[in-house]
């Protein structure tokens, strides 16, 4: 529907002030919020972790195997830790007023039991991992974000790449600085 594509673009873009979320840094737009994550992939999982706790969200990144905890806070870089084998998908699930999704199976279906009445749930796999038809009547669904999620992988690309040549920019001057002290 128009307003929850609008409310998913105004969650990317930050609308209200014309600031990207993903350039904007250690503000704390996200303070208070708590999103759920499940899938932690390199490409998109685990950096919209990262730069949610950036902006003041607490962040459960959720895999087959463990579930994170990304905390952001006070302009800090967010920490990271591990939760205790006791939590569950359904522990981070009911804490979350937005769950994003990305499982790249047909076979799983997140519980619509587990989801907070006022939730926004987004779909960024290629299978549905949520049966609309049983979510909470307030919760707001986009079953799927192609062009944004494009969009956010692009970006994190090109971030990636830009720190990827600072640091090798940054550890070519220290050894050459390293080589000229010790001629020196």
């Amino acid at each position: 529907s128009t307003s929850t594509t609008e409310s998913i673009e105004n969650i990317v873009h930050n609308k209200d002030d014309n600031a990207s979320l993903l350039t904007t840094t250690h503000s704390q737009k996200w303070l208070g919020t708590t999103v759920t994550i499940i899938n932690r992939s390199e490409v998109l999982g685990r950096p919209l972790a990262a730069l949610l706790a950036l902006q003041g969200a607490t962040v459960y990144s959720v895999d087959e195997h463990s579930i994170l905890v990304f905390l952001g806070g006070c302009g800090s870089a967010p920490r990271m830790r591990k939760c205790p084998s006791t939590t569950t998908l359904a522990d981070c699930v009911a804490a979350s007023s937005i769950v994003v999704t990305g499982v790249p199976s047909p076979d799983f279906c997140l519980p619509s039991e587990w989801i907070q009445d006022q939730a926004t749930i987004v779909n960024v796999s290629e299978y549905p991992n949520v049966n609309p038809s049983t979510l909470p009547p307030h919760a707001q669904y986009v079953p799927l974000v192609g062009k944004v999620t494009v969009a956010a992988l692009e970006e994190n690309l090109i971030r990636l790449h830009h720190q990827q040549q600072q640091q090798q920019t940054q550890s070519s001057y220290r050894e050459q600085q390293e080589i000229e002290t010790r001629v020196v």
